[in-house]
């Protein structure tokens, strides 16, 4: 089996160094299944150095692969979608943040849950054993918004609007994703499952970010979580 590591990074120099060093770590520390492994770092529009220091690990690391937009647009979205699309030849695809929120020590339970027969394994901050160090304020808007995905749209998924998940390749393919900003994580989650593929939750705990500052503004992608929400429960 073949896997990557799909990272977006925004403004990211603090972190993307180490992080890249501990997944490589970890992809190295997998069993003989696993193949072949990629690392995508999906750098978004960063006017630090994030993209100085991916350009000088990518001439070092030959599973490291560095995309770069320039377009002045933003968006996790945008970002996700590049990094998904240049995993090409992989069967599982790992996305996460590039911030240290998401542990890679933890990657190896998610792979798990892909060759177990899932298609999509979800890292669950609001199950059983999952755990988030955030603010309070967070974990309430965060939470309601789960819970009451939850129940208007009979799920079982506990935490719609992670970024940390294990995909087959071939069930994202079959879904088409149109997000641009953070609404894609709920976006990827709730497609998937409507199309009858098997979903599971591990728990994960969720880190307060090791450096630099967070991009996620809950009052202002909100409108874009409803979205999400509205567009899968008019389709019910």
């Amino acid at each position: 089996m073949k896997v990557a590591i799909v990272v977006p990074a925004h403004n990211e120099e603090e972190n993307i160094k180490r992080l890249i060093s501990d997944i490589d770590k970890v992809l190295r520390s997998l069993d003989r299944s696993i193949s072949e492994n990629q690392i995508i770092i999906v750098d978004d529009n960063s006017d630090d150095n994030t993209s100085i220091i991916l350009r000088d690990l990518s001439k070092e690391m030959t599973n490291l692969t560095p995309i770069y937009r320039n377009d002045g647009v933003c968006g996790v979205g945008l970002t996700l979608r590049e990094g998904i699309k240049a995993a090409k030849n992989s069967d599982i695809i790992v996305t996460m943040d590039s911030d240290f929120s998401h542990d890679p020590n933890e990657i190896p339970k998610l792979i798990q849950g892909i060759k177990n027969g899932a298609d999509l394994v979800i890292g669950s901050r609001y199950m059983k054993g999952g755990r988030a160090d955030m603010p309070r304020s967070r974990i309430l808007i965060s939470g309601l918004y789960n819970i009451l995905s939850k129940i208007f749209l009979r799920t079982f998924i506990n935490d719609l609007t992670t970024g940390f998940r294990a995909v087959r390749k071939k069930a994202v393919e079959k879904i088409e994703l149109n997000s641009e900003g953070f609404e894609i994580h709920p976006e990827i989650h709730l497609k998937v499952y409507k199309k009858g593929f098997k979903v599971i939750e591990v728990p994960i705990h969720y880190h307060r970010r090791g450096g630099g500052t967070s991009k996620l503004r809950y009052f202002k992608v909100g409108p874009g979580y409803l979205k999400v929400v509205f567009k899968q429960l008019l389709k019910q």
